[in-house]
């Protein structure tokens, strides 16, 4: 169920640290627990972005695990964390996972898919699931980052990533997608970094930095911060920026069904 959560640097360490990128990758690992079907075949999609590796060890140790992302340095993180002897990293698109068709019962991802088409990905994670697979992913909703967009044009940067999607709008798509009755849930936060530094040192952390930045790629880090500093609005009582996070949380089954029977099950902020 959603629920909004205030976080601050005082009361919490990891907010500094790529907080909402750990929680929600926690979120999904909790979820694990629930699944009908113990998966022999994973995929987790965007594996640079997820922190689901360990959690997926845990939970199901003797699946198969494919860690698929576009980087060729990632999967020195997560090749070693599992211990079935077909396991393996693949270099891939996620909106082209170069895997068979039908070849996977869980695909999990983790904040990854929210910078590419979400149709499209969905029609991906249909292709490759098995029928009776689930796919289990969150992804950044409408409202994340606004402070943060403020502040970017406010200060002369520009296209900055703007163009995450509704919690319906997901629901539909994977309605659309030939999914059987999806569950979808959002949670909200709002997290409070005491300056630019701490707060772009986040954003690099979990692997959102440069895709929300598009345009900064040929500037320093440093000089990007220097731009960003006194440019956000909404700061709490001791002065820290308040940034806004909306996760969107979906599980979704590939069924032998008649998909005009299915629904989606929300739960609404």
């Amino acid at each position: 169920m959603s629920d909004c959560k205030e976080i601050q640097p005082g009361h919490c360490s990891t907010a500094q640290t790529g907080l909402f990128h750990e929680e929600s990758g926690q979120e999904l690992g909790e979820r694990l627990q629930f699944l009908s079907h113990r998966p022999k075949q994973v995929v987790d999609v965007g594996c640079h972005a997820s922190s689901l590796s360990r959690l997926l060890q845990s939970y199901i140790p003797d699946a198969s695990v494919i860690t698929s992302d576009g980087s060729t340095n990632a999967g020195t993180k997560t090749e070693h964390k599992f211990t079935a002897p077909d396991s393996q990293y693949r270099v891939s698109e996620l909106e082209s996972m170069s895997l068979n068709a039908e070849s996977a019962d869980l695909i999990v991802s983790n904040l990854s898919a929210s910078f590419c088409d979400p149709k499209v990905f969905f029609s991906e994670c249909y292709r490759v699931l098995r029928v009776d697979g689930t796919l289990l992913f969150s992804m950044f909703a409408m409202r994340s980052f606004q402070e943060l967009q403020l502040a970017c044009r406010d200060s002369g940067i520009s296209q900055v990533f703007g163009k995450f999607p509704e919690m319906h709008e997901i629901g539909d798509l994977l309605l659309a997608g030939g999914f059987a009755n999806p569950i979808v849930d959002i949670d909200r936060k709002r997290l409070h970094y005491p300056d630019t530094r701490t707060l772009t040192e986040v954003l690099e952390k979990s692997g959102t930095y440069a895709m929300l930045l598009r345009n900064t790629r040929h500037q320093s880090t440093k000089s990007v911060q220097s731009t960003l500093t006194g440019q956000f609005r909404d700061l709490d009582d001791d002065g820290n920026i308040i940034l806004t996070v909306d996760i969107i949380y979906g599980t979704a089954w590939k069924k032998e069904i008649d998909a005009g029977t299915a629904h989606v099950h929300f739960h609404p902020t």
